[in-house]
């Protein structure tokens, strides 16, 4: 992009450079996209919406532990070394309640934070307070609600991380990464659940493999106030003005109050048109967000929302 001002297009945390333009991963992997497999799972197509991203101004890129994604971005380093890679490990990450992966019984995961978040007498059914306005943003990630069965303490306690699959992945990043997302789903639960000692874990295995952690939530209201007094240096957080919380307001100023940088992504919001990018990254600027992630389908939708994008953070001098 001409006139791109490389001054703007980063800052520092913990003597790094950190992009103020991130391109998320999601849409390179199995979810969260329309194209067919065979083609969005390729390195080179990763590659050719990375390397137009940065022609475009962007200087961060969501790396999931994905081979198309870390090939893609291996090359993309070599041709432009001052790419930033952010590190996404936590999908299936190794949380863990027994033998079972956490996410399988996120339902009763959620059920459990829904009842000690609105510290509801347990004998109040979890379906009524799924009707709650203000708990609808769990309602559709409870996949039986007809037999909702919240976690005994006993059972909160036995929750771990599979170190193994945690750490294979920190391989995969190491060397090549200079951030890397600690949380996601499992920021939130553990969060709602009391167990912070295994984020702990986490955060101390990322720097042992020399990324910087950086956390990552959905509920804002929940967790920024948490996570702020972690040894986290950032903390992204999900955008969507209509599902980023419990409660909004309270979301709202945890974001506001954060005093370490904010990074958001879902920035496009329910509609996920780039009509609204101009308005959400201004509303998102007004409460102190300082960087930007945004998922892309094909060059199109690169060439036509990237500019948007950095006009509107006046990256452009």
């Amino acid at each position: 992009m001409d006139n791109l001002s490389i001054s703007k297009t980063s800052y520092l945390i913990e003597g790094r450079p950190y992009p103020v333009c991130i391109l998320g991963g999601d849409k390179f992997c199995d979810w969260f996209s329309v194209l067919p497999p065979t083609e969005r799972l390729t390195a080179e197509y990763a590659y050719s919406i990375m390397e137009l991203s940065y022609e475009l101004g962007v200087r961060g890129f969501d790396i999931s532990c994905r081979f198309n994604l870390i090939e893609a971005f291996s090359r993309l380093r070599k041709k432009f070394p001052d790419a930033i890679g952010i590190g996404n490990p936590n999908w299936m990450c190794g949380y863990k309640l027994g033998n079972l992966h956490l996410w399988d019984i996120r339902d009763r995961v959620i059920s459990t934070i829904v009842q000690r978040r609105l510290n509801q007498k347990s004998e109040l059914a979890v379906n009524d307070l799924l009707m709650a306005p203000e708990v609808y943003r769990f309602e559709k990630f409870i996949i039986n609600k007809n037999n909702i069965n919240p976690l005994t303490e006993s059972e909160i306690q036995q929750i771990y991380i599979d170190e193994d699959i945690w750490l294979n992945r920190m391989k995969m990043l190491q060397g090549m990464i200079d951030f890397c997302l600690v949380g996601s789903d499992y920021a939130d639960w553990m969060c709602g659940l009391g167990r912070l000692d295994l984020l702990r874990w986490q955060i101390d295995s990322v720097r042992k493999h020399g990324m910087i952690p950086v956390s990552v939530s959905s509920w804002a209201d929940m967790t920024i106030p948490i996570l702020e007094k972690e040894d986290f240096p950032a903390h992204w957080i999900y955008a969507d003005r209509a599902q980023m919380s419990l409660n909004h307001e309270l979301a709202i100023n945890a974001v506001r109050n954060a005093s370490k940088p904010v990074t958001a992504f879902k920035i496009l919001g329910q509609t996920g048109s780039s009509n609204d990018i101009e308005s959400n990254i201004s509303w998102l600027q007004r409460l102190g967000v300082k960087s930007f992630v945004l998922g892309l389908e094909n060059l199109e939708q690169a060439k036509e929302s990237w500019p948007k994008i950095i006009r509107t953070l006046s990256l452009v001098d």
